[in-house]
C-alpha cells in the first residue's frame, strides 16, 4: 500500500495494490555515506482536486515492517489514466533546508552534537554507534550538509525512517551506524552469478601505497601571529607510528616511513626500476578533520585497500543475491586479477509490487555522482 498525505501530513488516501501498476524504490548508498532514496510510482489515476493536494507519501519499509519509508512528492504527473508520483526522501528535504549558523564542537563524541544538530527538527536519532573524539565545526550551512560532515569527520553512515500512527506520520528517526548493512557470507564470481560490467578502471587510477594526512598541527592563533593566516601548520601525518603485521595490524609500516604501503600490490603494479626493481606508485589522501595519526593511519589503509587495485562497478540480477540490504558487504573473486576481496552492495532498485530487487550494483562508484 502506498499512503498519500497533504501538506499538513494528514492522510489522504490510500492506494492498495489492485490500484498500483507499478512502484520502484530505489537506495543508494551515496559516498556521502547516507542512503538516498526515491519511490517512483504509477497508479489509477486520480482526480485533479486530490492529485492537487498531495504533498507526501509513504511505504512500508522492506527492512522492518513497524516503519515506513517516507517521501516528499518532488513530481507529480496524470497521463492516459495512469497518475505517476516521483518521490525524495523527506528528512533530506526538510534538513536540506533548515540552517546551521555556528556550532563548533570540541573533542567529543559524535552523539552529542547529532542531537544538537538535531534540535528543532522533527527528526531524532534512533541508534547512534560509539565513536572516537573529534572536533570540527559548522558555518552557515544546513542541517543535512552538517551531518554528511559529521559523517565523514566520525565514520558514521546515516539513514532515514518513520513511524505512523493511525492516520498519520509519527515519530522520524535517523540511524547513525558505522557501516550500514552487515557482512552476509556471500560472494560473486567474476565471469559467473550473471555478473554485467557496468563500468572498470583500469591501472591508470592505481596507487600501491598511500600518504595520509589530518589536521594541520596549530602553531599559534592567526592574532598571536600577526598574520593573516589561521594559525595552523603544517598537517597531521602518520610518520611515526608502527605498525607491524606479527602484532596485528594489516600491514608492516617502520617508523619515519611517510607512506602506507601494500608490497604484493606494488608488485603487480608498481612503477620498474632500471635495474629491474620495483617502486611503489604513491598517491596522497587527505583526512583534513582527522587529529589523531594512529587513526589517521587507519582511515589511510582504507583507502588504500581499494586504490591498489583496479575498480570495478558490478550489476547482477536477484537471483544470485536473494535478500541482500542496501550496504551488505559482499565477497568479490576475479580469477582475472588474482583478487578476491570484499565491497559492498551501493545500488539496489526494489519491485514494491512483490519486493524483488530488479536491480543490484555493488563494487566500486567508478564515475557515479555522489548527489
Amino acid at each position: 500500500m502506498i499512503y498519500l498525505f497533504d501538506i499538513n501530513e494528514r492522510l489522504l488516501k490510500v492506494i492498495r495494490k489492485p490500484a498500483i501498476k507499478s512502484a520502484l524504490q530505489k537506495y543508494s548508498l551515496t559516498t556521502e555515506n547516507y542512503v538516498s532514496e526515491r519511490l517512483t510510482a504509477e497508479v489509477k489515476a486520480l482526480n485533479d482536486d486530490e492529485l492537487e493536494l498531495v504533498e507526501y507519501m509513504a511505504i512500508q519499509s522492506i527492512e522492518d515492517p513497524h516503519l515506513f519509508n517516507y517521501f516528499y512528492v518532488a513530481q507529480k504527473s496524470t497521463k492516459d489514466q495512469i497518475t505517476t508520483f516521483t518521490g525524495v526522501q523527506s528528512g533530506i528535504e526538510e534538513l536540506r533546508k533548515t540552517p546551521v549558523y555556528d556550532k563548533r564542537p570540541k573533542s567529543t563524541q559524535a552523539k552529542p552534537v547529532i542531537n544538537e544538530l538535531l534540535q528543532g527538527t522533527n527528526w531524532q536519532a534512533r541508534y547512534i554507534a560509539e565513536t572516537a573524539l573529534h572536533s570540527t565545526n559548522f558555518y552557515y550551512t544546513s542541517v543535512f550538509e552538517a551531518l554528511k560532515k559529521l559523517c565523514k569527520v566520525w565514520g558514521l553512515e546515516m539513514q532515514f525512517f518513520v513511524e505512523m500512527n493511525g492516520n498519520g506520520i509519527g515519530a522520524r528517526y535517523i540511524d547513525f551506524k558505522k557501516k550500514i548493512g552487515e557482512a552476509v557470507g556471500k560472494r560473486v564470481v567474476y565471469g559467473h552469478n550473471a555478473l554485467e560490467i557496468l563500468q572498470e578502471v583500469e591501472r591508470t587510477n592505481i596507487f600501491t601505497a598511500i600518504v595520509g594526512r589530518g589536521k594541520g598541527e596549530q602553531v599559534s592563533s592567526a592574532e598571536e601571529s600577526g598574520k593573516g593566516g589561521d594559525g595552523y601548520g603544517r598537517k597531521i601525518t602518520f610518520e611515526d607510528v608502527v605498525w607491524s603485521k606479527a602484532k596485528g595490524d594489516p600491514l608492516d609500516k617502520p617508523k619515519g616511513q611517510k607512506y602506507l604501503e601494500i608490497p604484493e600490490m606494488t608488485q603487480r603494479y608498481g612503477i620498474k626500476n632500471s635495474d629491474g626493481s620495483i617502486r611503489p606508485k604513491i598517491g596522497f589522501v587527505d583526512f583534513g578533520e582527522e587529529e589523531d595519526p594512529n587513526e589517521l593511519i587507519k582511515l589511510t589503509y582504507q583507502s588504500l585497500i581499494t586504490a591498489s587495485r583496479p575498480q570495478l562497478t558490478l550489476k547482477t540480477s536477484s537471483v544470485y543475491l536473494k535478500g541482500v540490504k542496501i550496504g551488505d558487504t559482499i565477497r568479490v573473486v576475479r580469477h582475472d586479477r588474482k583478487l578476491d576481496y570484499d565491497t559492498r552492495i551501493f545500488e539496489i532498485t526494489i519491485n514494491r509490487l512483490n519486493d524483488q530487487s530488479t536491480d543490484t550494483k555493488l563494487g566500486d562508484r567508478t564515475g557515479e555522482s555522489s548527489t
